[in-house]
């Protein structure tokens, strides 16, 4: 993200994973993109989008991450996992059918979590921006399922980028790859030349096993823009 032009719709289509962080429906995903589309024309005029990147766990993990309702459950509770999804109640064919959530990636059970698919999706960003690390001023990541709570998350990921950039985070889930997106705009627009905005997301790791419609309904997966 720096100074330019505004972004035009090809771009609006590849940073659509920082606001849907790849679990919402293809209705709730239009309704956010129409937002970021809105705010591009009204709030975000002369910033301009160097480089997008979005990272899914297939991509680091390969096809095995791809997960129907049936695997993600069997992810979720292990062996003996029919018996769970029948002692709670839940339909899994009816959820696909209602959320229209066929197949979601997922890291769990896999050496990979929320910091390895923000390095991943902002080293893509920042290759396609043809930006250096040195020359970054600030990292901004959103996410609400960081693998350590109590951490700087941003910090590991700028360090993981090998940057000394400063790391901001925004602890949010939802639209926090939007908020992320704006406090990244007021950096450039106070001085700060090339930012990265990542936003992250590893809801696998945090699946509750007793809510199932949520914790078998997201995925995983990052977005980030230069």
């Amino acid at each position: 993200m720096g100074v330019g032009t505004c972004a035009q719709p090809a771009q609006i289509r590849a940073m659509s994973p920082l606001l849907v962080r790849s679990g919402g429906t293809p209705q709730a995903s239009a309704a956010i993109l129409l937002q970021l589309m809105s705010l591009i024309r009204n709030s975000l005029r002369g910033i301009g989008i160097a480089g997008a990147a979005r990272i899914f766990p297939e991509d680091l993990i390969g096809p095995a991450a791809s997960l129907d309702g049936r695997g993600a459950a069997a992810a979720l509770f292990g062996e003996g996992w029919e018996n769970e999804v029948i002692h709670s109640g839940f339909d899994l064919e009816r959820a696909g059918e209602r959320s229209g959530v066929e197949k979601r990636g997922w890291t769990k059970g896999h050496d990979i979590g929320a910091l390895e698919l923000a390095v991943a999706a902002g080293n893509k960003a920042l290759d396609e921006a043809g930006w250096t690390r040195a020359e970054l001023n600030a990292v901004v990541v959103a996410t609400c399922t960081p693998p350590n709570i109590t951490s700087n998350f941003a910090a590991q990921v700028a360090n993981s980028l090998s940057t000394s950039a400063a790391g901001i985070d925004v602890r949010a889930g939802e639209a926090g790859g939007l908020e992320a997106w704006v406090m990244g705009a007021n950096i450039v627009r106070s001085g700060g030349a090339k930012v990265l905005v990542i936003a992250a997301e590893a809801n696998s790791h945090y699946a509750n096993r007793s809510d199932l419609g949520n914790a078998l309904l997201f995925g995983d997966g990052a977005g980030a823009l230069a």
